[in-house]
C-alpha cells in the first residue's frame, strides 16, 4: 500500500486544516532554519542575527509599532529606517533557506 500523497501547499488548493498543521508547526521549522542559518549565516564570517528575534520583529513587534501609530492619529504611518533594515535582515536570511522548505512535509516538521 503506498503512503499517502503530501497535501498541496499552493495558495489556492491548499485546505484549512492543512494550513491549520503547518501554522501548529511553524515554530519547529524556524528552529530548523535557524539551526541550519547559525551554521552558515547571512554572510561568510558575519554574526548572524537569530532567526527567531527577526520573525518575532517582523510578525509580532513591527506591525504591533504600526498599529499603535496607526492608532494614535500621529499622522502618516511608515517604516522607520531600523524597520527597513530590520526587514531586510529577515528577508536575507530566510531567502537562502528557501530551497530547505521543499525537504520539509507536514511528518518531518516535529
Amino acid at each position: 500500500m503506498s503512503s499517502p500523497s503530501p497535501p498541496s501547499l499552493s495558495a489556492s488548493t491548499i485546505t484549512k486544516a492543512d494550513l491549520d498543521k503547518l501554522l501548529l508547526r511553524y515554530d519547529a521549522l524556524i528552529d530548523k532554519l535557524n539551526a541550519q542559518g547559525s551554521k552558515k549565516g547571512p554572510g561568510k564570517g558575519e554574526a548572524t542575527e537569530d532567526l527567531k528575534t527577526l520573525d518575532r520583529i517582523r510578525y509580532i513587534d513591527i506591525p504591533q509599532r504600526l498599529a499603535t501609530k496607526k492608532a494614535e492619529g500621529s499622522g502618516d504611518v511608515f517604516l522607520e529606517k531600523e524597520e527597513v533594515e530590520t526587514l531586510m535582515r529577515w528577508k536575507l536570511y530566510v531567502i537562502p533557506s528557501r530551497s530547505a522548505y521543499a525537504s520539509y512535509t507536514l511528518s518531518s516538521i516535529t
